[in-house]
């Protein structure tokens, strides 16, 4: 009998929490960790995206992104700071319902419920952004090591300190970045770093 005990108790969190959600006047989601569920919506969302909190609710959020692929990147770039209880920002692109693509600003915040269930508030910024339609193409391009490695130097972190994340050497490092430089048509690091701040799209 202890399922029903937990199923009440994360009704109980989800209605405080989903009334924290429609407090705020930005669009925002609730999502369970690591189902990536929506649990709550508030009524912002259908402004920014086009859909109501009720046609959102029980989906998960890859309905939303624009294609599998950076909707796994966006999932892994996260993770460690969601389980550790950290919140943390990011960008990426999502696809209103009328099928625009928007570059956005993600906020995420984990909350541990009563019941256990690690629950994330994801406040949402959306904005129309042609101009970031070439680091849309180039990235959609990447194979999924090489989309780690690009987080990583948009991190900051240097070569070295990518490969000891990876657990793979510098020279494979500095292989990913050649490719990625090629596959975004840049000369170095720092003019694909700046190709993101102009386009503000650094994670």
């Amino acid at each position: 009998m202890v399922a029903p005990a937990l199923s009440k108790a994360l009704a109980a969190d989800r209605d405080v929490l989903k009334g924290a959600l429609n407090a705020l006047h930005q669009p925002a989601l609730l999502v369970e960790h690591p189902s990536r569920e929506i649990h709550g919506a508030n009524p912002e969302m259908e402004p920014a995206l086009g859909y109501r909190p009720e046609e959102l609710v029980g989906r998960l959020t890859d309905m939303l992104h624009v294609d599998s692929k950076l909707f796994d990147l966006f999932g892994r770039a996260g993770a460690s700071e969601i389980t550790a209880n950290k919140p943390f920002t990011t960008h990426g692109w999502l696809r209103h319902r009328d099928g625009r693509i928007l570059a956005s600003h993600h906020w995420v915040t984990p909350v541990r419920a009563a019941c256990g269930r690690l629950l994330n508030f994801s406040l949402i910024k959306v904005r129309e952004a042609p101009e970031c339609a070439d680091l849309l193409r180039a990235m959609q391009r990447l194979t999924e090591r090489e989309a780690e490695v690009l987080r990583s130097c948009l991190k900051g972190e240097s070569a070295k300190e990518a490969a000891l994340a990876m657990g793979i050497s510098h020279r494979t490092v500095e292989t990913h970045r050649a490719r990625i430089q090629d596959k975004f048509d840049v000369r170095s690091i720092g003019e694909l770093l700046a190709r993101f701040i102009r386009r503000e799209m650094l994670p």
